[in-house]
């Protein structure tokens, strides 16, 4: 302990105390409290400097104090270090002891004789210390030095007298000592001279001599044993350790005494006190001494502390005294030395601000440190640290606090950090780590965590420190970071610097020398992402901890005006939407996020009338579809569904959508009126899960103001009510047109075109951005409502469907499009739906809607009776309803109309409320008294719009109390400036390009004006726009730039009225708009023509009402007056436009419905007022000649179809028209008969009766085709080609024929009687030649036979008015050939128009010679019958046809016998079998009743045809096979049945295709009875053998069993047909190796196109099992032991599997497994025998292809051997002769399968794969290696680089296993990883 001395008169007695008392009664006892004098706190910072410095020095050292056992009286301080050493452990401690004397007299100074004086007490007595350094340096310690320290000097003179020199080593290196030149610290070693004090040091200071003098002096002076001081206090336990004192006997050891020459057991210390003391006593009495022992004499304190008996001084002891000895002088005292090490040691560790503070409190924790420990406590280095450095790791711990505050997280995450830093700990090169990230503090919290595990784990002492870059700004900073990573040596430190700035990280890297020496520094620096190589560290979601995932997930968001938490919207995928910087934003951001709704369009729920929609699909349109795709109705559902609500569900794509698409479309076109489906608009919103029940695409179509915007609104609505995490965004496609016109349509990013061009969520948040961005690339809970489409261009329309598309890929998201009727077939044809017509409102509707309306907006009223209200709008909407034409109603929708009328009538309804309220007489006439000059036409009732909108607004903006004429010219005038402006802007709305709307509306330049008040006069004008009620701000910003009109009818309706000022006839109303010429081709080419004008067009067809009807009109048309010179000027624009059109030949060819001229178009879309303006505007500017080539040209086929004009019934429309073709060429003539007679009049066939009576049968129809007649007979010259081109004599007529088709259709349709002569005369005059007239009549007539089933015409025959016009006319000859047909279709016009037979003809023989007599040829009519009735293509009859027709039996009878007389057997097989061909006419039905009556004998059955097809109608007659079986069966004998049987299976000229027809449709159509007789009659067996030996397919023959046979059999037929299918006796099956069932044949029929039959078939046996008791099911899949089902599973899809187990208990399924198993290798050895390569190479490719779905009945543990077999089989080497090389070759199965090219089933890598995996399981790795390594002809099999197109099982990430090249083979040996 360091003493306080307060002069120096020689050394004072040390104060004894307690705590220093070898008496304790504990080892473990604690040390008294830390005083507070000077010598402690000297001591305390000396023991804080070896820990800074030592520290600093890369020490690893243990510090102590006061330990007195082991540095005797060096004791203050006592440092080891670690050193390296060649010993086992590698290392010992190195030592110094220092004992610090600190002095408050600083002037005191040591004298020589404090130094050379022997004083135990003595603060600076050398013997003292040379006795503690003597004891540590017996003990073997490895010593540096023992150090005086004190802060007093030497006495140099006293010193000098007494020969002891100081020796100063100030030179020598200190690390710990050395102070700076600030003070005066010096560093000495002594150098004795006198001799005689070394002989003393050496003999009489000895510590033997001193111990041999106490035990003596215990002895003699009967004491005890003190051994808290003195010799004895160092060696008392190696006395009695060393045998010299037995404190038994407490007497000298027995061996110390014995007198022995060499003393036994005694070490050399024991024997040179033995000497000693025997040298102080002169006799042996000694021996006798008997001690006094204390309690504790011979007991350690430490058991590691033992000190050896001293042995004799040398001098080389005390040379290594004074070597050992350093004296450190003059040092600061206590008070400086605190400052010395505050600047000059804690500074480097610590800002100098705080350095104070940290000093204090790190001599505090020193000092604490070592109070209340136990004394064999030591300090260690790692300990030391942590108190030098508990400032720093404070500052460290609190920011790493306030980092975890913000984020944590979870153990996956960190340990994946935790391996990469372990790598670094583990490498030798490079300390330093750079991580980039897009948060350092994020990242840091997860480093600390994986630093913190990592020192766990690798037990090895560390620590780390975090510290923001913000504090390493300047040098003495980055110094301090350098300072602490020093410290220590062998001691892990972490430094993390996390990066709070993008200041460069190359800065920091210098904190860590580059010093090989020091691995135990590492340094983490966390920087932003950037260009420099290094770790990167991603912040993802899943990484957080469970805490702060659900502190995220249960942040609350504004979501379209819901309150919704993170975790509802982002649903059960928040790691794909909530990306970093919406994780900061979500955990960091205390500001509320807003996601809002995107609808800025208005919306009064309270006016909202529920609404229906009509879907064009009614319950027939899947039987319709399905018969015109040739398919049944469940076929038809495979690739489509058509849901309860109209929406079709697609299941196929491609071609096969766009056919089904077709045929869906044609047939919904054809029908002029459509029943459809009507059902609640709120149908249409999908809330269902589901994904299958949603509508991907909704179109809702309806004119101009239905309501289709305020339907989105509502949908818009109830969506966020019903389902508030549903993000709908409705998107105005109008506002967006600059968008759309940039998108790039070929490549259509939707996410980023959201984001880049649209910006729909309104906001900037991460989270909005990232939660957008996932539902739009996953389809996630998103709803897209296209507002508008019809309102676009064309371009814009196209890439706006690309949009949709694009937005829909691959995804499930709902699309809402609304368009007006003429742009909405684009969008039905894109999506394969069809539109949904929004129904307009119904009376109640409007009246509803009106009196909602009034009752909101005149609640001020205060009128309890507000029925009134009612009354008004009822009469009101009557009113309206009787007077707007069905043109205009069709444009303008009823819901707008009411919203019109609404705010017209509110002022009248209001002042009659207001009467009503004063006097209280109500109106009962509402109607009567409404004002009488309002018209509700569709231009009246928006020109009471802007009237009441110019008196609302005159109202509010004068003052009545001030009113006067002045200010009433102001607002009027302010008025017309809104009203222009108004104009101008919907110029702008409806055209998008801006040079057009410069050539419409003109710049206006105010030159007088500044740029600024030019924006300010704009912006005023727009502000009372807005308040005038047509238009509002787009959004929510108020910026007169963004505009638009509340509905796009009041643009149209402006635009309109400005055009209209242009054409008006009244030269007041000219706006001078026609007199620039780009304007009006302008006009003519765009407005007049695109589709996008068509409302423009309907109000200015509209205004023009009243012109056309003027009296000035009527005086224009008459000539009376002249055409104003601008109408003059719109008909030349008009007419260069069409004109110009027609002669342009690079035109491209347009279909009908394009219309690309005013004329046209007006026509198409029936604006006849605008049509007749500009016809009479054409016809006034130019002459006939050219008139009859301007409309000539308008009407362009490419661009124009006459057959118009049937469906619109103008006839006086359609003669003004064609007038104009008088001069026209052939082809034109013929184009407008065609178009209006040919395309259209057969359709009856093809459309329903409805749709074709609505178009034909109607009077108005029959005027244009009578003046289309009237044109035919005017023109009869020009149109000669028409008819000549089909009078080919050597042509045949066919149904499709121009001649044949409006013969028909004047023929057979009763409507036309009365214009059937007009035609038939035209017809005669053209067909002169009575061959081609007969030909063509004959034909057509003949066609009635396909009218039998027909609706158009289903009684008339038209055989007796041709008949008679062709009597009229005089065709005789004709009239001749047409004989049979009259007897044919009706005796009794044949009887009118014919010679007939004598009434009294009757049957019998005689009526036979008539057949014998002579015909004018002189041939008797019986010859002439043989010879006509062998002729298949005669159409005479014969007087045998003509006897079965009238029903002669016996004529027939006589006919028949005398053939079989005269001409044998041969020509009466002719005429019965050809006359069955003549009779497969469903108009000779009785002569094939006859014929089938005759005697048997007389017809061979199976020679004739059992089923009749009509060849017109393509339907089988039914009646004609009932008549058959009856014939057959009319004595009920089992012959009949044999022969119906024989009939059935006869075989024919085409036995597939022929006979496959016969077959089926008479099995089906056949009855039950009929059926069973047929199978019973030579037993059900036979039958069943009989079919399926049929020539045909076994799929075909199976799959039409499956169908339609199998459920009519009885249970037992069931299981005999069972029997019969299984039974082993047919033939070989396409050459199949062995004999197989039937069964198996239909198995394996390659043309097997689907399983379906295969079920039905199951599932019909499986039911009669179930039922019957029976195991049929099981009979039938074990066929053969299996081996049935073996063979289908290694050549088919294993699909079928699939459908088999599902009959199979488990047990069932056991078995066929084992079955398999054991098959397998038989049946392909069985499929590849050579010899049958080529007949049977189908089967051996099928089995290439399918054998692997064999390999999942090896998975389970059994099956060994079995698997075994399969491998050897599949490695068996084959030899077959090659095709092409006509060599032989060797192969395997193996090799042929990994050599093929196909994989059609895409899962050969994986098939293979799966193999050798079993092959390494069940056989073992040298299997393995066979399979591997198995050779063929060619070499090494092994996934050759030829194994397919796409080198799929070669690729690149296996191009590590090395290649062997063997012949032209280049093997990849991918499967060798299976051998590892």
């Amino acid at each position: 302990m360091a003493s306080e001395c307060k002069n120096d008169d020689g050394p004072k007695p040390e104060p004894v105390t307690n705590t220093s008392s070898v008496n304790n009664k504990e080892n473990n006892e604690k040390k008294k409290l830390v005083d507070g004098s000077h010598g402690l706190r000297f001591e305390s910072k000396l023991l804080a400097l070896f820990c800074i410095r030592a520290l600093a020095a890369g020490y690893k050292f243990e510090l102590s104090k006061e330990k007195e056992e082991e540095g005797g009286k060096l004791e203050d301080l006592i440092f080891r270090y670690e050193v390296a050493d060649e010993t086992p452990t590698d290392k010992h401690w190195r030592y110094r002891f220092l004992q610090a004397k600190h002095k408050e007299n600083e002037k005191e100074k040591i004298t020589a004789d404090h130094l050379l004086v022997y004083n135990p007490k003595g603060d600076f007595s050398l013997p003292k210390y040379f006795h503690s350094y003597y004891k540590i340096r017996a003990r073997g310690e490895d010593i540096q030095d023992c150090i005086i320290c004190t802060n007093i000097g030497f006495h140099l003179d006293s010193l000098a007298k007494r020969g002891v020199e100081l020796v100063s080593i100030d030179d020598q290196p200190e690390d710990i000592l050395a102070f700076g030149a600030q003070t005066k610290t010096a560093h000495y070693k002594l150098k004795i001279k006198d001799e005689k004090w070394h002989r003393q040091l050496r003999e009489e200071w000895s510590p033997v001599r001193l111990l041999a003098e106490e035990l003596k002096d215990c002895v003699t002076k009967n004491k005890t044993t003190d051994i808290r001081a003195g010799m004895l206090n160092s060696y008392h336990v190696a006395l009695v350790d060393e045998n010299v004192i037995d404190c038994k006997t407490k007497k000298f050891h027995q061996n110390f005494v014995s007198d022995a020459v060499i003393p036994v057991n005694l070490s050399e210390g024991a024997r040179e006190l033995r000497q000693t003391i025997s040298t102080l006593v002169e006799n042996d009495k000694w021996k006798e001494w008997k001690f006094k022992l204390s309690n504790n004499f011979g007991k350690s304190q430490s058991a590691k502390v033992k000190n050896p008996l001293p042995r004799k001084i040398s001098e080389e002891d005390v040379s290594d005294f004074f070597d050992k000895l350093n004296f450190v002088v003059e040092m600061p005292n206590e008070s400086k030395f605190e400052e010395i090490l505050e600047t000059e040691d804690l500074s480097k560790y610590y800002p100098r601000d705080d350095c104070k503070d940290q000093t204090v409190r790190f001599l505090h924790e020193m000092s604490k440190e070592f109070s209340n420990k136990q004394q064999n406590y030591w300090l260690k280095s790692e300990n030391a640290q942590k108190i030098l450095l508990a400032g720093v790791t404070k500052i460290s711990l609190e920011y790493q606090g306030q980092l975890e505050k913000e984020i944590k997280f979870n153990d996956s995450a960190i340990r994946v950090l935790k391996k990469k830093l372990k790598q670094l700990m583990d490498s030798s090169n490079n300390k330093v780590e750079r991580i980039a990230t897009q948060s350092p503090q994020f990242t840091a919290v997860k480093v600390i965590s994986a630093i913190q595990i990592l020192l766990q784990e690798s037990e090895q002492e560390g620590n780390y420190f975090v510290v923001s870059s913000s504090l390493l700004q300047d040098e003495e900073e980055m110094k301090r970071c350098e300072n602490i990573l020093k410290l220590q040596k062998g001691f892990h430190h972490f430094l993390i610097v996390v990066c709070d700035d993008e200041a460069s990280t190359e800065n920091y890297k210098n904190l860590i020398p580059d010093d090989p020496t020091n691995e135990s520094n590492f340094l983490t620096i966390i920087s932003r992402l950037g260009p420099f190589k290094g770790m990167k560290d991603e912040i993802k979601y899943q990484d957080l901890s469970n805490e702060f995932k659900n502190k995220i997930l249960s942040r609350l968001i504004s979501f379209q005006g819901e309150n919704l938490t993170v975790g509802e919207l982002v649903g059960d995928q928040p790691d794909q939407v909530i990306d970093f910087i919406s994780m900061k934003e979500l955990l960091l951001d205390k500001k509320e996020i807003k996601i809002p709704s995107n609808v800025t369009s208005r919306f009064e729920e309270s006016l909202f009338i529920k609404r229906r929609v009509k879907s064009p699909i009614d319950s027939h349109i899947e039987d319709e579809i399905a018969k015109s795709l040739d398919c049944t109705v469940t076929k038809l559902r495979e690739e489509c569904r058509i849901t309860p609500e109209g929406h079709i569900e697609w299941l196929v794509q491609n071609k096969r959508q766009h056919e089904i698409w077709e045929n869906m479309r044609i047939s919904l076109t054809d029908k002029t009126t459509q029943l459809g489906i009507i059902q609640e608009a709120s149908k249409l919103i999908s809330f269902e899960e589901n994904k299958e029940n949603e509508r991907p695409v909704v179109i809702i179509s309806g004119v101009a103001g239905t309501g289709k915007s305020t339907l989105l609104s509502h949908y818009h609505k109830e969506i966020i009510m019903t389902k508030p995490d549903l993000w709908v965004f409705r998107i105005n496609l109008v506002n967006r047109r600059d968008e759309l016109m940039k998108l790039n349509a070929d490549e259509i990013d939707v996410t980023n075109f959201f984001f880049n061009n649209l910006h729909e969520t309104g906001c900037k948040n991460s989270f909005t951005n990232s939660l957008l961005r996932h539902r739009l690339e996953t389809g996630d809970r998103i709803v897209f409502m296209f507002d508008g489409f019809d309102e676009i261009d064309g371009q814009c329309q196209r890439n706006a469907i690309k949009l949709m598309k694009a937005t829909r890929e691959n995804k499930s998201i709902q699309l809402y499009v609304t368009s007006r009727p003429h742009s909405v077939d684009e969008l039905q044809n894109e999506f394969f739906q069809f539109s949904y017509n929004l129904e307009n409102f119904d009376k109640a509707n409007q009246i509803n809607y009106l009196t909602e309306y009034w009752e909101n907006n005149l609640k001020d009223l205060d009128i309890d009776d507000k029925s009134i209200i009612r009354k008004f709008a009822a009469s009101l909407t009557d009113r309206v309803s009787q007077s707007l034409r069905d043109e205009e109603r069709s444009f303008i929708g009823v819901p707008l109309q009411c919203r019109i009328l609404a705010e017209c009538f509110q002022l009248e309804l209001q002042t009659k409320m207001k009467q009503y309220k004063k006097d209280g007489t109500e109106e009962k006439d509402f109607e009567k008294h409404m004002s009488a000059n309002v018209n509700f036409g569709l231009n009246s009732l928006y020109k009471l719009l802007m009237k009441t909108k110019r008196r609302v607004f005159h109202d509010e903006k004068a003052n009545s109390a001030n009113q006067n004429e002045i200010m009433d010219h102001a607002i009027n005038r302010l008025i017309e400036h809104i009203e222009s402006h108004l104009t101008k802007l919907a110029i702008e709305t409806l055209i998008t390009d801006q040079k057009s709307v410069d050539i419409l509306w003109p710049p206006q330049f105010s030159y007088y004006l500044s740029e600024t008040k030019k924006i300010q006069k704009e912006k005023t004008l727009t502000e009372f726009a807005i308040k005038f009620g047509l238009i509002t701000f787009k959004g929510d910003n108020e910026n007169a730039s963004k505009t638009q009109f509340l509905h796009r009818t009041f643009a149209e309706y402006l635009l309109a009225k400005y055009l209209y000022e242009g054409i008006a006839i009244d030269p007041c109303e000219d706006n001078q708009l026609l007199d620039n010429e780009p304007v009006r081709d302008l006009i003519v080419s765009q407005i007049l023509v695109e589709d996008n004008y068509d409302g423009v067009r309907v109000f200015l067809d509209s205004m023009l009402k009243e012109t056309i009807k003027s009296e000035k009109w009527r005086l224009l048309i008459k000539k009376e007056v002249e055409i104003p010179f601008r109408l003059k000027n719109l008909a030349n624009s008009l007419a260069q436009q069409i004109t110009t059109q027609r002669e342009d030949d690079a035109s491209v060819r347009s279909p009908p419905s394009i219309h690309p001229n005013a004329i046209t178009v007006t026509l198409h879309k029936r604006n006849l007022n605008l049509f007749f303006t500009l016809f009479e505007c054409l016809e006034r500017k130019f002459n006939q000649i050219e008139m009859n080539f301007i409309i000539r040209s308008a009407l362009d086929k490419r661009c124009f179809s006459f057959d118009f004009f049937l469906n619109f019934g103008n006839s006086e429309l359609f003669r003004r028209i064609i007038k104009h073709y008088d001069e026209a060429d052939s082809s034109e003539l013929e184009r407008i008969v065609k178009e209006m007679l040919y395309r259209d009049v057969y359709k009856p066939t093809w459309i329903t009766l409805e749709s074709y009576r609505s178009l034909w049968n109607k009077e108005t129809t029959k005027e244009i085709v009578k003046v289309v007649l009237d044109f035919m007979e005017k023109h009869q010259s020009n149109l000669n080609t028409i008819w000549h081109s089909e009078s080919n004599p050597h042509m045949e007529y066919h149904r499709n024929h121009f001649s044949v088709q409006l013969l028909h259709f004047f023929t057979f349709n009763e409507y036309y009687d009365c214009l059937f002569d007009q035609f038939f005369r035209l017809l005669s005059s053209e067909y002169s030649n009575d061959c081609d007239f007969k030909k063509l009549v004959k034909f057509t007539l003949r066609m009635r036979d396909a009218n039998c089933n027909n609706w158009a015409y289903p009684l008339n025959s038209g055989i007796e008015k041709t008949l008679t016009n062709l009597r009229d006319l005089g065709r005789y000859k004709v009239m001749e050939e047409l004989s049979h047909l009259a007897l044919v279709s009706d005796k009794k016009v044949f009887d009118n128009f014919y010679q007939p037979f004598p009434s009294n003809m009757t049957e019998d023989s005689s009526d036979f010679k008539l057949l014998q007599e002579n015909d004018s040829n002189r041939m008797t009519y019986v010859v002439r019958d043989i010879e006509l009735a062998v002729p298949y293509t005669c159409e005479r009859f014969t007087p045998f046809y003509v006897a079965a027709a009238c029903g002669h039996k016996e004529i027939c009878h006589k006919i028949l016998s005398f053939m079989k007389e005269n001409f044998g057997v041969d020509r009466k097989e002719d005429l019965t079998r050809h006359g069955f061909k003549l009779s497969k006419k469903p108009g000779d039905k009785i002569l094939y009743s006859f014929l089938l009556k005759t005697e048997n004998s007389e017809i061979e059955y199976n020679k004739s045809c059992c089923y009749v097809r009509n060849s017109y109608t393509g339907e089988f007659e039914k009646k004609l096979l009932k008549i058959k079986v009856e014939i057959l069966l009319q004595n009920d004998s089992e012959k009949g049945y044999e022969n119906l049987s024989d009939l059935i299976f006869a075989p024919m000229e085409h036995p597939v295709l022929y006979n496959r027809v016969k077959l089926f449709v008479t099995l089906k159509d056949m009855e039950d009875e009929t059926l069973q007789g047929m199978l019973s009659a030579k037993g059900f067996v036979d039958w069943m053998k009989r079919f399926c030996n049929w020539e045909m397919d076994p799929a075909g023959k199976f799959g039409f069993l499956s169908d339609h046979l199998l459920a009519r059999f009885t249970s037992h037929q069931q299981s005999l047909f069972i029997d019969a299918i299984t039974s082993p006796y047919s033939p070989k099956y396409k050459s199949y190796p062995i004999d197989i069932s039937y069964w198996a044949e239909w198995l394996l029929d390659l043309y097997f196109p689907d399983f379906a039959c295969l079920e039905k078939l199951l599932k019909v046996i499986a039911d009669n099992d179930k039922n019957s008791g029976r195991n049929d099911i099981q009979k039938l899949l074990f066929n053969d032991n299996g081996k049935d089902c073996t063979r289908v599973l290694l050549c088919k899809d294993r699909k079928i599997a699939s459908i088999v187990s599902s009959y199979l208990s488990r047990t069932d399924q056991i078995k066929i497994k084992k079955f398999v198993r054991k098959n397998g290798p038989e049946i392909i050895n069985e499929i590849f025998q050579p010899s049958l390569q080529s007949m049977f190479s189908n089967f051996r490719q099928e089995a290439l292809r399918y054998w692997v779905n064999i390999l999942s009945f090896y998975d389970n543990s059994t099956g060994k051997p079995q698997f075994e077999k399969l491998v050897k089989t599949l490695l068996l080497l084959r030899t077959d002769l090659n095709r092409f090389t006509k060599l032989e070759a060797q192969y395997s199965f193996w090799s042929k399968y990994l050599d093929s090219y196909n994989d059609e089933d895409g899962n050969k890598v994986e098939m293979v794969d799966k193999f050798l995996k079993l092959v390494s399981e069940k056989l073992g790795k040298r299997a393995l290696i066979q399979v591997v390594l198995h050779k063929d002809g060619k070499g090494i099999v092994l996934l050759g680089a030829e194994l397919q197109d796409n080198k799929q099982l070669a690729t690149e990430e296996h191009e590590s296993y090395p290649a062997v090249y063997t012949g032209k083979r280049k093997i990849t040996m991918l499967q060798y990883k299976q051998l590892d």
